[in-house]
């Protein structure tokens, strides 16, 4: 509806010791809009008050088109015990215009300046989770153990162009260039064990590593008009990158008294960041 659609498909196939399940998402937006902004400023001075009007119109069209597909399969090794393979992949792409007028002038209307500002862009995203998991279950439901094994990764690229025409108090063109290009990256294995002690309580222990990349690079090109290129400005630039390593042992015992529950623990932990 207005220039927006969904559409969604899921399907299942159980089996004796297996069950495979999918699904797929796709999210279609097609959007226009628009404004106004009048805004007056008064400002002080000894020869009496000075106002200064900024009168803006601007008028945008956006597009964005996103899929999302899941495939996994869980597979049964005994009654209490399985394995899960699953994977999430998203992808899609955005592109915007713009146009953006604006006039600014004192009371009376005497002209101060006057440009319009015009941007068009483009941006790609891409994910996909890839998880393996394993659990078992044993005859007294406090007891499990389960353990996973994942890996994340993402991405996003976007291109801007932005054009200014400028027709009063000279008339000239600038023309910058926004680029981005970001990427996350994420490792994780854990496992985790609670074991009954009868009256004693329970003993719960696992581990814990975690893995974390991520890059940052965002660059502001100005066109030159002697050289007839963009050139970079390393004011405005900005690159970050970033790696954290988390790798952690644990141990929980915990009893209750009546209506109260003690817990004890100990954790050892490791984190490098560079």
């Amino acid at each position: 509806t207005k220039g927006r659609y969904s559409s969604s498909l899921n399907m299942n196939l159980r089996g004796d010791d297996f069950n495979i399940f999918s699904s797929y998402d796709g999210r279609f937006f097609n959007m226009n809009g628009g404004g106004t902004t009048l805004r007056t400023s008064t400002f002080s001075s000894p020869s009496g008050d000075i106002n200064s009007i900024l009168d803006q119109n601007s008028s945008s069209r956006n597009s964005m088109n996103n899929h999302s597909i899941n495939l996994g399969a869980d597979y049964y090794l005994a009654e209490k015990e399985f394995v899960t393979l699953s994977t999430q992949f998203r992808f899609g792409d955005n592109q915007s215009k713009s146009l953006n007028g604006n006039l600014n002038y004192s009371d009376p209307a005497v002209v101060q300046s006057q440009f319009d500002r015009i941007t068009d862009g483009t941006r790609d995203n891409s994910s996909g989770n890839y998880t393996l998991s394993y659990k078992k279950t044993y005859e007294n439901r406090t007891q499990e153990l389960t353990a996973d094994i994942l890996y994340s990764q993402s991405s996003m690229t976007s291109d801007s162009d932005i054009r200014q025409n400028y027709s009063y108090p000279v008339q000239s063109t600038s023309l910058q260039k926004s680029l981005s290009n970001n990427t996350n990256k994420l490792w994780l294995i854990q496992s985790n064990y609670v074991m009954p002690l009868g009256g004693w309580g329970r003993l719960e222990t696992g581990l814990r590593s975690q893995i974390k990349d991520l890059t940052m690079v965002n660059d502001y090109l100005t066109w030159n008009p002697l050289t007839g290129t963009y050139g970079a400005s390393n004011l405005v630039n900005n690159n970050y990158l970033y790696n954290e390593q988390v790798h952690a042992l644990y141990g929980i015992f915990s009893n209750s008294l009546g209506s109260f529950t003690t817990q004890i623990g100990l954790r050892a932990e490791q984190v490098m960041v560079k």
